[in-house]
This record gives C-alpha cells, sequence and structure tokens, in this order.
C-alpha cells in the first residue's frame, strides 16, 4: 500500500467553486476549529489538506460545510521519502462583493467577487469633524482586478483601495478606507451662463443631474504643485466622469447647497477628482 492512497481515505469534504456551484473532483479535509483563537485575523483562517492531484477552481474560492472560503496560491507539500503525498493550502473566511472603477459603479458593470474584510485601525482627522474612519485589510484571491484608487464594496458598504500587495500566505491584501454610507450622490451642475449683449441679460438652460461617487478630502489628494488649491473646513471631493465634470466658473448644488469647483485632478479612464467648495 502506498502512502498517499491511504491518507486519501479521510478526504471527505466535498469542495464546490463558490462562484459557478460545481462540484470539483477531489474531495478534502479541513482542520478543526481552534479553541484558544478567539480573536483577530487567525479566528477567520484554516488549511485544507488533499491529494496532491487537488487543484482549487480557477477563481480560487469554493464553498465548504456551505461557508465561501478564499484560497492562497502557495500549495505547500507533504513529502514522504522524495515523493509528494499531499498538498496544503491557507484559506479564509469570505463574503460576496463586487470590485470595479467609479465608471463600473455608475453603470452596475462592476464584477462580484469574494472577499474578506478584518478590521485594521480607525483614524480621525480632527480638522475637519469628530468621527473616525476606518481603515480595513481586504483579503482576495490572485487574479482579481482590484486596483489601487479604485473601489471594493462589502458588508454594504463601499471602500476606496489606497495600496495593494500579496501576504505570505499566497492571499492579496487591499488596504482600503471605508466610505460613508451615503458615498453614492448626484450633482445638479448649473449651466453655463451666456450674456446677451441686445437684451443685456444672462440667458442658460436647465441645470443637469449628475453621478458622483462622494469621498473625503484625503482619500483622494495629490498634490502635484506648492502653489495647488489646500484643503479648507467644509470641502467636498467627488469622484466624476470627465464628461459630466463642471468647469470651474460654473456652480454646483449639493445636498441643497451650492458649490464651486476649485480643483480637478484627471485619475485616468475618464474620470477626475473634483473639490468643491461651499459658495
Amino acid at each position: 500500500m502506498q502512502l498517499q492512497y491511504a491518507a486519501k481515505r479521510f478526504d471527505t469534504t466535498p469542495v464546490f467553486d463558490a462562484y459557478t456551484g460545481d462540484l470539483q473532483p477531489h474531495r478534502c479535509q479541513v482542520t478543526l476549529w481552534d479553541n484558544p483563537r478567539r480573536d483577530g485575523l487567525t479566528t477567520l483562517r484554516r488549511t485544507i489538506s488533499a491529494a496532491k492531484e487537488f487543484e482549487p477552481p480557477p477563481r480560487r474560492a469554493v464553498v465548504i460545510g456551505k461557508e465561501a472560503w478564499i484560497i492562497g496560491t502557495y500549495a505547500h507539500p507533504d513529502t514522504f521519502d522524495a515523493d509528494i503525498v499531499r498538498r496544503g493550502y491557507v484559506m479564509q473566511f469570505a463574503q460576496p462583493g463586487a470590485v470595479g472603477t467609479t465608471k463600473d459603479f455608475f453603470d452596475d458593470t462592476y464584477e462580484p467577487v469574494y472577499v474578506s474584510r478584518v478590521w485594521a485601525k480607525d483614524v480621525k482627522d480632527t480638522s475637519t469633524e469628530s468621527e473616525a474612519q476606518s481603515q480595513y485589510y481586504i483579503y482576495f484571491t490572485e487574479g482579481e482586478n482590484v486596483q489601487e484608487g479604485e473601489f471594493i464594496f462589502v458588508h454594504d458598504r463601499l471602500h476606496i483601495v489606497r495600496n495593494v500587495k500579496k501576504e505570505a500566505s499566497g492571499l492579496w491584501t487591499a488596504e482600503a478606507n471605508e466610505l460613508e454610507y451615503n458615498t453614492f450622490g448626484k450633482l445638479e451642475i448649473d449651466s453655463q451662463q451666456v450674456f446677451d449683449p441686445v437684451t443685456e441679460t444672462y440667458t442658460g438652460g436647465a441645470p443637469r443631474e449628475v453621478k458622483a461617487i462622494v469621498l473625503k478630502w484625503n482619500d483622494d489628494y495629490q498634490y502635484e504643485l506648492p502653489s495647488h488649491t489646500k484643503f479648507e473646513v467644509g470641502d467636498v471631493r467627488v469622484r466624476i466622469l470627465d464628461t459630466d465634470t463642471p468647469t470651474l466658473d460654473q456652480t454646483v448644488t449639493f445636498e441643497g447647497q451650492k458649490f464651486r469647483p476649485v480643483s480637478i485632478t484627471s485619475r485616468g479612464a475618464g474620470i477626475n477628482s473634483v473639490v468643491l467648495r461651499r459658495v
């Protein structure tokens, strides 16, 4: 009898692809719950052991025991003599979410994705408000289209990605700021007034309504020159399509108040980051 075949005797746990629901061809064993682990990241992680033929599904998200898990890229071998007998993987408890660009979330064309959100710390900008903003580590699998400066939606909240890195577990981490519940907003941009020298009056059309993602100042700022406009209390920063962006001489109505753009910065792919200041 060969050890690799004897070890398969206890591979009784079925594995399903979390995205398609397909049953995978090989079963596995999952490590037992470790009672001393009561808090922190370790409470979300388990390891699976499987025959060397086991391969995670393409996007490395699985359902085991009716719960979703994401699996790291590293296949840690167990050997006997010179032969690989089994492989072990790190996996982490996950929730359904979505990832995409500003335009993706405007158009509802974001990509569904399984991620795992872990609280990192709270930060507070005492110059503007007393409330703290939460920062999270959001774990995801290799190959998912998570980019710095773009967005992840999970736990009913939108998050803006500040940094992306690969962990020793083989999972990837996005360091992200949690945005407010009402982060999806709408702006009314007043039409540009045209002066008629005959009637000596200004004329213009009706204001147009556009979609925006409302951010805090420090979520999306970038000083390119010392002379650039600095933050002032009451400023509002929004992400907006380039085609919807007002000019610096237009006024904008947001939540019943009048604003004027003081800074417009391109974020690429037809998106601008705009700072609005109360008129």
